[in-house]
């Protein structure tokens, strides 16, 4: 399991970042949904391994991106919808 959410989160960034330097700029949003999944994933399979200083930082990393993400919807998704402009 140590292995599985160490192998997600490599994945994970390798997507995030092929997602962020998009250079045909198409914003393909199945990168964007399999990094979001990838990082929850992997958030949640490191609370089944024990704890060292890796799988810390690993879950560290992808709790500040997991929430990073949903605070994203909740500001943009939800709020933004609901105001009213001109």
């Amino acid at each position: 399991m140590k292995l599985l959410s160490r192998i997600l989160f490599l994945i994970s960034l390798i997507i995030l970042v092929i997602y962020s330097f998009d250079f045909l700029e198409c914003n393909n949003r199945a990168l964007l949904i399999s990094f979001i999944i990838g990082f929850i994933a992997t958030f949640i399979s490191t609370f089944f391994v024990e704890n060292d200083k890796l799988n810390t930082f690993i879950r560290r990393i992808s709790a500040v991106i997991v929430i990073s993400i949903l605070a994203y919807i909740l500001i943009f998704g939800v709020i933004w919808s609901f105001s009213k402009r001109p």
